[in-house]
């Protein structure tokens, strides 16, 4: 994962793009993490193989997508608050089949 930086304005949306290579052609989930400077990373969001599509936290304010063919996810933050400002992470995993 390469580190990249992102700057944005309150209250208007954000885009977190995720690229990945792996060998494996299926059963790949991408997890999200947040980090709060002097914290642990904490759990937000995964999207598994299963297609297009996105999930979403129950508060509507942050989503996942994931394009499995172009092995892309991109983390969504709608209507960016001063808590959103945190290191944010993807993480692939290889899911049993």
């Amino acid at each position: 994962q390469q580190p990249g930086q992102e700057t944005s304005v309150a209250d208007t949306t954000a885009t977190i793009t995720c690229g990945f290579s792996t060998r494996c052609e299926s059963h790949i989930s991408v997890h999200w993490y947040r980090q709060y400077p002097g914290q642990q990373p904490t759990f937000l969001l995964q999207r598994g193989d299963q297609g297009d599509g996105e999930d979403t936290l129950p508060s509507g304010h942050i989503s996942v997508s994931r394009e499995p063919n172009k092995r892309v996810s991109r983390l969504t933050i709608f209507r960016q608050r001063l808590t959103d400002s945190a290191v944010y992470y993807c993480a692939l995993r290889l899911d049993s089949q």
